[in-house]
Formats: structure tokens, sequence, C-alpha cells
């Protein structure tokens, strides 16, 4: 969809707000499509091969989510910092090792 309606004055990228795993309201981006479920049940595996999708990530915490980043090339970032429901952060996690990725790159 964002393709269809960029031209060469205008660019939409397609992105993401989870409001998972970081805590607080953030936003992803991937160089590519990614697919993903914001949950992991037990015995599930982190990354699965699905037919007419190609890879899946079940992400189910913080870690995992800092995993598919790093294994996908994505960004990630705090969504509008110290207000409404990212009222505490990026405060509450700057010093979580996901914040410190080079994967993280601060707030918009």
């Amino acid at each position: 969809m964002c393709e269809t309606q960029s031209d060469k004055d205008f660019l939409l990228l397609p992105g993401e707000e989870p409001n998972e795993f970081f805590g607080g309201h953030w936003l992803d981006i991937f160089p590519k499509p990614v697919y993903w479920v914001m949950s992991r049940k037990q015995g599930v595996p982190y990354v699965e091969d699905k037919p007419g999708y190609g890879k899946v990530y079940h992400v189910g915490n913080k870690e995992e989510m800092l995993r598919l980043l790093e294994d996908e090339q994505g960004l990630a970032w705090t969504a509008h910092p110290r207000t409404k429901g990212s009222v505490n952060t990026p405060d509450i996690y700057n010093h979580e090792p996901f914040f410190l990725s080079d994967r993280f790159m601060g707030a918009a």
C-alpha cells in the first residue's frame, strides 16, 4: 500500500506501533516485509517456515523482540516519549539491552 501511494516527491514507509514487550508506545520498521506474531505459546518455535508466508516469527518477550529486530535488521524507537501511553518512557528502560542496542534509535 505504501508503495502505491508514494512517488518521487512523497514517500510512505510502512511501520507498526506494537505496544508490547518494551513498555509504553514504540514503533518499528523493517527493510522488507516481516511476518511476526506478538505472542509465543509454549512449544511454538521462535521462527518457523509457513507455507504461503515463508518465515513467521513468534515473539513472546522483549529479548525475542530484540532478536527479531537483529535478525531482520529492523529499527525501533519510542513513540511520543514522556506523553500519553509513553509517559514514563524511555526513562524506565534506558538501561535495558534493547534500548542500548544499535537497533533502538531513541525517540520520535
